[in-house]
């Protein structure tokens, strides 16, 4: 029979030692026994999840950040939000409540009726005395228009040819 063959097709490099199966040769030559080689591969599968686990925990610490920045933003804007009620709130404080102002319209508007009553009475009796002073000087008129034909009709009578 000979010597058992290592994996790969390659022959082992000496006798075969006991207890540890020969997997072939490795890069520097050397043969590596199945031991060596689970150690090797669980070795390298620790790394492989340990580093996942140390991206996994970046993502975390990178969901944290971006939640805190989130945060951060949402007061700010939260906290402007308050400032732009504060101000509704004392601009709000500043108008006339509905009840006061028709209140004080309802006494305005009679103030406005009083005046104008007075105005219309103060027109009315400027107007009467305008009239009056119309017809006195309509009459005044006419009486100095009948004085000068009669004195004209007078004087051709008396002093006429």
């Amino acid at each position: 029979m000979g010597l058992p063959r290592s994996v790969g097709g390659h022959k082992p490099h000496g006798p075969p030692r006991l207890g540890v199966l020969p997997m072939g040769p490795r890069k520097d030559g050397e043969d590596i026994s199945f031991k060596e080689h689970f150690e090797e591969k669980l070795t390298s599968i620790e790394n492989l999840e340990s580093e996942r686990w140390r991206a996994h925990r970046e993502v975390h610490e990178m969901g944290q950040l971006a939640l805190d920045a989130a945060v951060r933003a949402l007061d700010v804007r939260l906290e402007s939000m308050n400032e732009f009620r504060a101000q509704i709130s004392q601009e709000r404080s500043n108008f006339l409540p509905q009840q006061v102002y028709d209140t004080e319209h309802r006494a305005l508007e009679n103030k406005i009726d009083v005046k104008t009553e007075a105005n219309e009475k103060r027109i009315s009796v400027m107007e009467k005395w305008q009239s009056n002073m119309d017809g006195r000087f309509w009459m005044l008129g006419t009486l100095l228009t009948a004085v000068t034909i009669s004195l004209n009709l007078a004087f051709r009578y008396f002093f006429g040819k």
